[in-house]
């Protein structure tokens, strides 16, 4: 079934007095419905031959542009600016996305708004950005704001999803980001503590902070980002059962999933007291404390309380989030299967999780020295 029914003059019985007009139906993209849209025929054409034959031929032309596949509904898209265009989609992100993703799109895509809007750039279409108009862009953000390779490439993401949107909704015929490539940037190293440095942690960090200690040992045993950290309830941890519930408003991933967690990270959970306080507090509620309460903290308090309160003050060097690699280090030296690992992890994949224990360690562990059979034996 065609989404258009062709177009039909309207004459209204050949009353001049009356406005004529051709009609044409489209189907809505979105309800699937028969929508009406109209062309007026002028009444400055006083006689009926000049309307029949300005009508007929204003009926023609519709016709074939609806059968070579012209859309009213894409031909409307198209009359909006890049500016307007920029816009809407960062008002739909800002009601579909967490709450990251949000500022993320806002922060790039503002710069972005600023930057078309100083070049005079505003009112064009969004077919008008070709491939050296975006690059113009991306080489300001080098130039000019001086950001690093890394920043570039999160730009370059972030603008080739905007425009995706607006190829979705056919405002573009191509995604010119998607020509531009990424540049390369050096992988950071993977830091994990030492042996020594664990001891010293597990002596200061508790009586410094006992809720920043508990927060430390939840990167290291269960591998949760500092983002999750502080949206857990009291309510997500079932010490009976041993596990944390991160749910999908608080993962990255957006999906439920459970962690385990370790014999120890109990004990240091219980030492909480966490039952004196009501279930839907957060366990990590206040700014410096870090004890629970009713609202939730920015992620960076964690890594605030980690740089105050024990890293300048005993001129420790790594940093909290170290303790992930740290903990996945230690569960693969000591034999815990991959898969486990990327379990714990949450990664989707084995794939990535290898990528990720390939950072740490590139030369067999101390399991293999201890279980390798001996030849001929």
């Amino acid at each position: 079934m065609e989404n258009y029914q062709l177009a039909k003059i309207v004459d209204r019985g050949g009353d001049l007095t009356a406005r004529w007009f051709v009609e044409y139906k489209y189907k809505h993209p979105e309800t699937g419905k028969f929508v009406k849209f109209r062309e007026w025929i002028s009444a400055k054409i006083t006689t009926r031959s000049g309307r029949y034959q300005k009508a007929t031929a204003l009926k023609a032309s519709i016709n074939l542009k609806l059968k070579s596949g012209f859309s009213p509904f894409e031909a409307v898209e198209r009359q909006r600016t890049l500016k307007d265009c920029i816009t809407s989609v960062l008002e739909l992100k800002a009601v579909t996305c967490g709450k990251r993703a949000k500022i993320t799109y806002k922060s790039i895509g503002g710069l972005f708004l600023n930057w078309i809007e100083k070049n005079n750039l505003s009112t064009v279409k969004p077919e008008e950005i070709n491939k050296a108009l975006a690059q113009r862009f991306l080489d300001y953000l080098l130039i000019d704001k001086k950001v690093s390779n890394r920043t570039y490439n999160n730009y370059l993401v972030c603008l080739r999803t905007i425009f995706e949107v607006l190829l979705e909704r056919e405002a573009i015929d191509f995604n010119v980001w998607k020509k531009l490539k990424k540049l390369k940037v050096k992988e950071a190293d993977i830091t994990a503590f030492t042996a020594a440095e664990c001891k010293r942690v597990a002596e200061i960090v508790p009586v410094v902070n006992y809720q920043l200690y508990a927060a430390a040992m939840l990167i290291y045993y269960c591998y949760l980002r500092p983002a999750e950290i502080v949206r857990l309830k009291i309510q997500d941890l079932d010490l009976v059962k041993g596990q944390i519930l991160v749910k999908a408003s608080q993962s990255k991933n957006g999906c439920n999933q459970v962690v385990i967690m370790h014999q120890e990270l109990i004990k240091i959970i219980e030492k909480m007291n966490l039952n004196a306080f009501p279930s839907d507090y957060y366990v990590f509620g206040t700014s410096k404390l870090l004890k629970p309460g009713p609202r939730e903290i920015a992620p960076t308090r964690i890594a605030d309380a980690w740089r105050e309160q024990f890293k300048k003050p005993y001129g420790f060097t790594k940093n909290i989030y170290d303790l992930k690699p740290t903990g996945n280090g230690a569960a693969l030296d000591s034999g815990i299967d991959t898969r486990d690992i990327q379990l714990q992890n949450r990664h989707h994949s084995l794939d990535q999780t290898q990528r990720y224990l390939n950072k740490f360690r590139n030369k067999p562990g101390n399991v293999f020295r201890e279980k390798m059979p001996v030849f001929n034996q």
